[in-house]
Protein backbone atom coordinates (compact mmCIF):
# COMPACT_ATOMS: atom_id res chain seq x y z
CA UNK A 1 0.00 0.00 0.00
CA UNK A 2 1.60 3.24 -0.80
CA UNK A 3 1.48 5.62 1.71
CA UNK A 4 4.22 8.35 0.45
CA UNK A 5 1.06 10.34 -1.25
CA UNK A 6 1.69 13.94 0.85
CA UNK A 7 5.34 13.77 -0.53
CA UNK A 8 3.68 13.38 -4.41
CA UNK A 9 0.68 15.61 -3.93
CA UNK A 10 2.24 19.15 -5.25
CA UNK A 11 4.07 17.41 -7.86
CA UNK A 12 0.42 15.62 -8.89
CA UNK A 13 -1.36 19.07 -8.60
CA UNK A 14 1.54 20.56 -10.99
CA UNK A 15 1.18 17.82 -13.73
CA UNK A 16 -2.60 18.81 -13.73
CA UNK A 17 -2.33 22.18 -13.73
CA UNK A 18 -0.57 21.86 -16.86
CA UNK A 19 -1.80 19.40 -18.86
CA UNK A 20 -3.27 20.50 -22.08
CA UNK A 21 -7.75 20.33 -21.77
CA UNK A 22 -9.04 19.41 -25.29
CA UNK A 23 -12.05 21.78 -23.96
CA UNK A 24 -9.90 25.30 -23.34
CA UNK A 25 -7.26 24.51 -25.85
CA UNK A 26 -4.49 25.06 -23.17
CA UNK A 27 -3.22 24.82 -19.65
CA UNK A 28 -4.82 26.14 -16.42
CA UNK A 29 -1.97 27.83 -15.79
CA UNK A 30 -2.10 29.40 -18.62
CA UNK A 31 -6.02 30.30 -17.98
CA UNK A 32 -5.24 31.44 -14.24
CA UNK A 33 -2.54 33.04 -14.32
CA UNK A 34 -1.59 34.54 -18.13
CA UNK A 35 1.46 32.68 -18.35
CA UNK A 36 3.16 28.70 -18.40
CA UNK A 37 4.77 27.61 -15.25
CA UNK A 38 8.62 28.28 -14.83
CA UNK A 39 10.23 25.77 -15.10
CA UNK A 40 13.72 26.90 -13.28
CA UNK A 41 15.77 25.22 -11.26
CA UNK A 42 17.72 28.12 -10.14
CA UNK A 43 15.87 30.80 -8.20
CA UNK A 44 14.89 33.48 -10.23
CA UNK A 45 17.53 36.54 -9.68
CA UNK A 46 15.82 39.72 -7.42
CA UNK A 47 15.74 42.99 -9.74
CA UNK A 48 16.02 41.61 -12.67
CA UNK A 49 15.53 44.33 -15.65
CA UNK A 50 13.24 46.19 -12.83
CA UNK A 51 12.59 50.00 -13.72
CA UNK A 52 11.06 52.29 -11.20
CA UNK A 53 7.51 51.10 -10.85
CA UNK A 54 7.23 47.36 -13.04
CA UNK A 55 3.75 47.08 -11.55
CA UNK A 56 2.18 50.03 -12.91
CA UNK A 57 3.00 49.32 -16.12
CA UNK A 58 2.67 45.66 -16.30
CA UNK A 59 -0.61 45.60 -14.74
CA UNK A 60 -2.17 47.16 -17.46
CA UNK A 61 -0.49 44.34 -20.01
CA UNK A 62 -1.38 41.79 -17.68
CA UNK A 63 -4.97 42.89 -18.00
CA UNK A 64 -5.33 43.01 -21.17
CA UNK A 65 -3.48 40.03 -21.24
CA UNK A 66 -5.95 38.33 -19.36
CA UNK A 67 -8.87 39.55 -20.98
CA UNK A 68 -7.72 38.13 -23.92
CA UNK A 69 -7.60 34.58 -22.84
CA UNK A 70 -10.68 34.79 -20.86
CA UNK A 71 -12.54 35.67 -24.07
CA UNK A 72 -10.57 32.75 -26.01
CA UNK A 73 -11.34 30.36 -23.41
CA UNK A 74 -15.38 31.56 -24.10
CA UNK A 75 -14.98 30.81 -27.32
CA UNK A 76 -12.68 27.26 -26.87
CA UNK A 77 -15.43 26.46 -24.46
CA UNK A 78 -18.66 27.55 -26.33
CA UNK A 79 -17.14 24.98 -29.46
CA UNK A 80 -16.47 22.36 -26.75
CA UNK A 81 -19.75 21.99 -25.48
CA UNK A 82 -21.46 21.93 -29.48
CA UNK A 83 -19.14 19.80 -30.14
CA UNK A 84 -20.22 17.26 -27.07
CA UNK A 85 -24.03 18.57 -27.59
CA UNK A 86 -23.74 17.37 -30.99
CA UNK A 87 -22.82 13.52 -29.97
CA UNK A 88 -25.11 13.38 -26.49
CA UNK A 89 -28.03 14.06 -28.60
CA UNK A 90 -27.84 11.40 -31.31
CA UNK A 91 -29.41 8.91 -29.42
CA UNK A 92 -32.08 10.92 -27.47
CA UNK A 93 -35.43 10.98 -27.85
CA UNK A 94 -38.01 13.13 -26.90
CA UNK A 95 -39.59 12.70 -23.55
CA UNK A 96 -43.08 11.49 -23.06
CA UNK A 97 -45.93 14.36 -21.77
CA UNK A 98 -47.22 13.48 -18.58
CA UNK A 99 -50.81 14.31 -17.97
CA UNK A 100 -51.68 14.38 -14.29
CA UNK A 101 -53.26 11.26 -12.87
CA UNK A 102 -51.27 9.52 -15.50
CA UNK A 103 -49.79 5.84 -14.09
CA UNK A 104 -45.85 5.67 -14.72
Amino acid sequence: MQNDWAAWLSSAEFATNNHFSESTQCTSFLANFGQHPRMRLKPKKAQEDVIEHPERIHADLFVQKMNRINEILREQMTLAQAYQEQFANVHRQHAPKYAINDMV
